[in-house]
Formats: structure tokens, C-alpha cells, sequence
């Protein structure tokens, strides 16, 4: 059976075959003092490994193949980056002598003669799953055998995925944190279904346009709904009018151009979750939210920035709107805290992290996981069904560690890669 090089990669690296009756194809005895380092990039496998042939002594790289023949089908044989290579380990043999570009013969390892069937048995259980996780019902016993801080790995793995997003966004805005902060806002108040054309929004829209009206909020309500297009529409409402008279005047005053209509998504989606409700608060929370990122700089306080949010009132036409033109019953528009920690794991969390890291500040890197570690755990889907398996959570560090879990790993089924699938994989289990 053919199996992936990642699953020889795994092998390799994890030592998971017979270690004491190492011989190489030419009849060497074959011992691994160092795997070396794996590399996922261009070059060898493993790098500086250290091994002994027939006990002398050999530091270079390792290359891994299913097929013998795969060194010379990629070139290897012609690249003199190669050269330092000491071990071909592959799965299956039969291509005869391997050479280095300067001629000398390359020690090869067949892998699959000192690997232990029970651990092919296992991979093939995993990698066939068709169950929600590969590991489902499994998970629990090996929970125990995973080191301490295996949560709080994943959930800064997680943190360290948004830092690129927001790596983007710094080059996008030649190095305007500020702004990255504002666009991180409006994002994460456009939840899942709108979150692109939130984010496009506050692109559009120059952060010196919020500053010149904090102290005019139905003009930065006006600059929000016009340049997302919503004004467009045809409405009689007083407040929809009123809007409207004055976003034409900040159109041609500040020559903005609106969205096309197409971004936005109102279909599948709850009222609250509706473009338009959610734009409304956002344009209720910017005055105070303008200079965010200074303010977490300077305080270690996350519940005095959410004390700020809480605050704020919407317009009281949305007390009776989720859109314009059409009146609802009368509902609730106070800030529930389940939302307001949503917009601090989307946003205020993973911009002081990378803000922390990008200035080399370790204590706002530590402030952002602190924070974290403080908010309740978020209740979804994901984490509900964790929990069947045997994992609960103590804090929104652990619930957006599980969603890592669930989107980085599980569904891409790299468990390879995942600690629960190391404990799983290994022999002594």
C-alpha cells in the first residue's frame, strides 16, 4: 500500500520504528543519535541530522522518499544542494545505486522493513474516518498523556494565523496600526457572513474622516451607510432621509465612493446578524473606539475597554429596525456581553498580539493571552461537540484553542501534525 511522504516525514520524526536493528540497504549498521531538524521548505527533509554508519560518525541531511527511485526522478542526483545529504530513508526500494551529484554513493535506509504494522494499522483507521473527527471517541483516553499548555499551544497558533491577516492589512495601510485596529473592529462586527465587506468598508473610509467627526457621530453614521451603499435605496423614514442629506454633502466634500450592493448578505442570517443592524452599531461604537490601540497599550484593564462599549446607545430608530423601511416589534439594543467578548477575541486580542510582537514587546503579547484567559468560554457548535469528547473549556483561550483544533487539524485531517494523533500513533499506546 502507498502511503504519504508526510506519514514518513512522521515516522522519522517521531522515531516510531525499530531503533536498535538499523541497517541500511547496503548492510550497514545504522544508528540515529539526532533525527535532525524538519524542514518544510526547499532543500532536504531533515536538516543537520547526526548518525553513525557502522560507528562512524556522519552530521548532514536526510531525505525521505516512498520510492527509491523518486531521488533521481527529482533531480537530486544533479543538484549539489544535495550533497550534504548522509541518508536516503524511502518506503520502497529497487532503484539500485544512488549517487550524489559528486558521484559518491548515497547510504539508503528501507523504512518499512522496522516499522511496526499495528502503526500503519492505526493510520489507515484515522485517515479512513468518515466520522465528524478521525480521532472521535478516541480522544478522551489519550487526554491524559498530552503535555501540560497543549491547549494554550493551539491557541496561540491560532493568534499567530491572524497575525499574518493582520500583517496584511499593516502593509496595505503602510504601517498604520491604527487603522489596522479599525479595520480588525469592523470585521469582527461583520461576524463570519459579512466580515469581507466590513473590512473593505473601513478601507474605504481614511481613518482622518473618524477623527474630524468624533464629535459629529450621525456623520460617521451617515459616512458608514452611504459608502457601503445603503443609502442608495429607496426609503421615506426620517432617519433613512436625513442619512441620506448628509452623506451626500461628505460624498462630494470627501469624493468617497460607495459599494456595490453584492457585498453584502442578508440571506440565511438573524436579524441581529443583518448588514445593516450591524452597521448601526458599529457606527455607535467607533467614536469611543477611535484610538483603540493606544488605549490597550496603555492599560491592563480589558473590562474598562469593554466598560466604554457597554456605554454606548444605538439611534432609537433601531429600537424598531433591523433595515431600513421596515418597522419590526419593538426589541432590545443593549449590549449583550456574549457580543461585546466576541469583538475582543476578533479584534482587540489578536491586534495587541501582533501589535506586541511586531514592536518586540513581550508584556503585550502577555496582556493579549491574560485577556484571553480571562473572558468565558464562547458556546458554539465546535465547542459543544469537544465537549462529547471529553474536553471542556475554562476560558475563551481554550474555546479558540478547540477551533484551531477543529479548522487547522481536524478537518484537514493533519494529524500528523496534532498531538492527540502523536499519542494515538505511537506503538506504546
Amino acid at each position: 500500500m502507498d502511503y504519504p511522504e508526510e506519514l514518513l516525514h512522521f515516522i522519522w520524526r517521531y522515531r516510531l520504528y525499530d531503533q536498535v536493528n538499523l541497517k541500511t540497504k547496503e548492510g550497514e549498521a545504522l544508528k540515529v543519535i539526532d533525527v535532525g531538524l524538519y524542514n518544510q521548505n526547499a532543500g532536504p527533509d531533515f536538516e543537520y541530522a547526526l548518525i553513525e554508519l557502522d560507528h562512524v560518525r556522519w552530521k548532514g541531511h536526510v531525505e525521505i522518499h516512498l520510492n527509491e527511485v523518486d531521488w533521481k526522478q527529482h533531480g537530486h542526483h544533479l543538484d549539489p544542494a544535495y550533497n550534504a545529504t548522509i541518508l536516503h530513508v524511502v518506503w520502497k526500494g529497487g532503484a539500485g545505486d544512488i549517487e550524489r551529484s559528486d558521484g559518491t554513493l548515497m547510504p539508503t535506509l528501507l523504512l518499512s522493513d522496522y516499522v511496526k504494522p499495528q502503526l500503519l494499522q492505526r493510520y489507515n483507521d484515522l485517515s479512513k474516518q468518515h466520522l465528524k473527527i478521525p480521532c472521535e471517541g478516541r480522544m478522551e483516553q489519550v487526554l491524559t498523556l498530552l503535555k501540560p499548555g497543549w491547549l494554550t499551544r493551539l491557541a496561540i497558533e491560532r493568534l499567530e494565523a491572524k497575525c499574518k491577516r493582520n500583517s496584511g492589512w499593516l502593509n496595505a495601510t503602510k504601517q498604520d496600526w491604527e487603522r489596522v485596529f479599525l479595520i480588525g473592529v469592523a470585521r469582527a462586527f461583520g461576524t463570519n457572513v459579512n466580515a469581507i465587506a466590513f473590512e473593505e468598508l473601513l478601507y474605504r473610509i481614511a481613518p482622518n474622516l473618524l477623527y474630524k467627526y468624533l464629535d459629529a457621530p450621525e456623520k460617521i453614521t451617515a459616512l458608514l451607510f452611504g459608502v457601503a451603499g445603503f443609502l442608495e435605496e429607496e426609503c421615506n423614514d426620517d432617519y433613512f432621509v436625513e442619512l441620506k442629506t448628509m452623506y451626500s454633502v461628505l460624498k462630494k466634500l470627501h469624493g468617497l465612493q460607495n459599494m456595490s450592493p453584492t457585498y453584502w448578505k442578508f440571506m440565511r442570517t438573524r436579524p441581529y446578524n443583518f448588514p445593516t443592524y450591524r452597521l448601526a452599531q458599529l457606527a455607535a461604537q467607533l467614536p469611543v473606539l477611535v484610538y483603540g490601540l493606544e488605549r490597550m497599550r496603555t492599560t491592563d484593564c480589558l473590562q474598562q475597554l469593554l466598560g466604554r462599549m457597554r456605554s454606548t446607545e444605538l439611534d432609537a430608530y433601531w429600537i424598531t429596525h433591523y433595515r431600513f423601511g421596515k418597522a419590526t416589534k419593538k426589541h432590545s439594543t443593549r449590549w449583550s456581553d456574549a457580543y461585546l467578548h466576541l469583538v475582543a477575541i476578533n479584534c482587540f486580542i489578536p491586534v495587541l498580539f501582533s501589535y506586541g510582537k511586531f514592536l518586540g514587546q513581550d508584556h503585550l503579547t502577555e496582556r493579549a493571552l491574560a485577556w484571553m484567559e480571562q473572558l468565558p468560554t464562547e458556546k458554539n457548535a465546535v465547542i459543544a461537540y469537544y465537549k462529547t469528547q471529553g474536553i471542556s473549556c475554562q476560558s475563551a483561550a481554550d474555546s479558540q484553542a478547540l477551533l484551531h483544533l477543529k479548522t487547522a487539524y481536524c478537518d484537514r485531517k493533519k494529524c500528523l501534525d496534532c498531538a492527540i494523533g502523536v499519542v494515538i500513533l505511537r506503538p506504546s499506546n
